[in-house]
């Protein structure tokens, strides 16, 4: 669409939208401004955006008739049953005696409010701007001047700040400089190299992270071997270097609630009801069993006084020793169970498809042992 000559700027007439505001007779107070627009300058909704510079999903109505129009819609979600009902409802037609006794009903209503019609069209009143003395209702305001003076009135002050003074207004003053500054060649700051222009800072990419480096970062000693390090992170220059780092820090930590627990009572009493809280949370959960009471005993392989009630054994020895013997014990018993005059007879059943289970709960023994015994006979019937 072509720009008219008394077309506003985009930026104004948002700002009158956004007022629901006619930029063009200066009424104000619509719900919807496209339907002022089009009923009286003939500016439909889609040619109001586009002056705008708006985009098409953009509202240009007020705030309160969205949320009009949303209320009705969820409503007519919520109500879907009754309009299934209305709509499968008769609609009522008038009969053509009825029309034309409207019709007749309503020139006669025309011919008796026209004269108050015009009334009230023609009613002076005193323009806002500069008082002068209006001899109708419209237009609002007497002259374009006023009109004019409305409209910058209504602006917003930074758009106001902005058509206060023009670019050339502002040149003429000096405040732009017109003149093209010439480029300026200067070494690179990394490795010196000339750069004949003003940009890029540096000669290549890598000189380019040496620099933001260097600006990021300041040399400082490590903490723990005291190497120069040339950016502020990382603190330390090596990963041993970390770790002292955090064993001093697990030091001073274990340091200064010591020290809390002996100077400060308060602390203590605190850190008291804290732990027994959080045990007592613990032992009803059962993620923590209760502690086991000190009874000495001497060790079943060597014979070494072992001060608690566990381990069983003194050492990682003894304890493998006490295994194989819980083992050597478990294979005897098992093996007991099934007497070794058994072993064919027992392969036999397991081969001609007798139930494994029935087997072994015969000899009182697990179904692996019978399988086993099976395949160590091959027996097959």
């Amino acid at each position: 669409m072509k720009e008219r000559m008394d077309d506003p700027k985009p930026e104004i007439l948002r700002a009158y939208i956004e007022a629901q505001q006619c930029w063009w007779c200066g009424k104000g107070g619509w719900k919807s401004l496209p339907n002022h627009t089009c009923k009286a300058h003939g500016i439909s909704a889609a040619e109001l955006r586009e002056l705008a510079y708006m985009y098409k999903k953009e509202p240009v109505s007020s705030r309160e008739l969205r949320e009009e129009d949303r209320q009705r819609t969820l409503a007519r979600k919520d109500d879907w049953r009754a309009s299934l009902k209305v709509r499968s409802q008769s609609v009522p037609v008038l009969s053509t005696k009825r029309k034309d006794e409207l019709r007749a009903r309503t020139k006669v209503l025309r011919e008796k409010y026209k004269d108050i019609r015009i009334e009230k069209t023609r009613r002076p009143h005193k323009c806002r701007i500069c008082g002068k003395e209006i001899p109708r209702s419209s237009p609002h305001l007497c002259s374009e001047e006023c009109r004019s003076k409305e409209r910058h009135q209504a602006m917003p002050p930074k758009a106001r700040a902005k058509l206060s003074t023009t670019r050339k207004e502002r040149t003429a003053a000096g405040l732009i400089s017109t003149e093209r500054e010439s480029p300026k060649a200067h070494p690179c700051p990394i490795c010196g190299k000339w750069i004949p222009r003003s940009v890029p800072a540096t000669c290549s990419p890598e000189c380019a992270k040496a620099l933001t480096r260097q600006k990021n970062g300041k040399p400082h000693p490590c903490p723990v071997c005291g190497t120069i390090l040339p950016t502020s992170k990382p603190i330390t220059c090596s990963p041993e270097c970390r770790k002292v780092v955090r064993q001093r820090t697990a030091l001073v930590s274990a340091a200064t609630r010591k020290r809390l627990w002996a100077d400060n009572p308060e602390y203590r009493a605190q850190l008291s009801a804290t732990k027994s809280k959080v045990m007592k949370r613990l032992y009803a959960e059962g993620k923590l069993r209760p502690s086991i009471p000190r009874k000495p005993h001497p060790c079943p392989v060597c014979g070494t006084v072992v001060p608690r009630a566990l381990p069983t054994a003194c050492s990682p020895e003894c304890r493998r020793v006490l295994l194989q013997r819980a083992q050597a014990k478990a294979c005897q018993n098992r093996t007991v169970k099934v007497p070794q005059e058994d072993y064919p007879k027992v392969a036999g059943r397991y081969w001609s498809g007798e139930s494994t289970t029935v087997i072994a709960a015969e000899y009182r023994v697990t179904p692996r042992f019978i399988r086993a015994i099976a395949k160590e006979q091959k027996v097959s019937v």
